[in-house]
């Protein structure tokens, strides 16, 4: 089950009350990267580069069988989505 705080920081929505969400910041841009050790999501305003210090990303570690082992993130909307796989997540 997806909590809360995953549907604001990836999607950029927020809470509107009576367990309602609705967009925040225009931001609709997403990108997915999976590899075998992380899978990495990232949401930016649309029309941002994949350069630009404008994204959000989830970094979900994966053990050696695949599974899940922890979720972190980088600081909001203050990174570029190529540079995904040495940003620092916490």
């Amino acid at each position: 089950m997806t909590e809360a705080r995953d549907l604001v920081r990836v999607l950029g929505y927020e809470a509107v009350g009576g367990g309602q969400y609705a967009p925040k910041d225009e931001r609709e841009q997403r990108a997915y990267d999976f590899t075998a050790t992380a899978i990495y999501v990232g949401a930016a305003p649309r029309g941002a580069a994949t350069s630009s210090s404008s994204w959000t990303i989830k970094k979900i570690g994966l053990d050696s069988g695949g599974n899940p082992t922890y979720t972190k993130w980088t600081d909001y909307g203050a990174v570029a989505w190529d540079n995904r796989t040495t940003e620092t997540y916490t």
